[in-house]
């Protein structure tokens, strides 16, 4: 795979996952707070997360060797993710949705550093723009 079919695929693997994480966040974080759009932005963020986790887990892409090692990061920081979406998705109220997220563990880390060696932006709104 080439530098830029890497990052091709990279983008248009997170940058939809993004702007779906974005709105739930929205929704979790609105006052007062819409069962009914949360919920459906679950849905919404669980169908991309689970696209990224797949991508990011399939042993028949070959990433370029020097983003390799941060790609398993990127895999396991969207299974996680899928285990929080999933209790929010099986809430019964309102106050069932609010769950805190999985802590932040590597995975903000090696996306910078998957960005940095395919010369994608750190900017993620400016380099997602065509992704969206």
């Amino acid at each position: 795979m080439t530098k830029s079919e890497a990052a091709d695929l990279y983008l248009s693997t997170v940058c939809p996952n993004n702007a779906a994480g974005d709105v739930l966040f929205q929704a979790l974080n609105a006052d007062p707070g819409d069962f009914e759009a949360i919920k459906a932005a679950a849905d919404a963020y669980a169908s991309t997360q689970t696209n990224s986790a797949e991508v990011f887990d399939d042993p028949t892409i070959l990433w370029p060797e020097n983003i390799r090692k941060d790609i398993p990061v990127m895999s396991e920081d969207a299974f996680s993710v899928l285990s929080w979406i999933a209790q929010i998705e099986a809430a019964t109220t309102l106050e069932e949705t609010y769950i805190y997220p999985p802590a932040i563990g590597d995975a903000q880390t090696s996306s910078q550093r998957i960005r940095s060696r395919l010369g994608i932006s750190s900017d993620i709104v400016e380099s997602c723009a065509d992704y969206q």
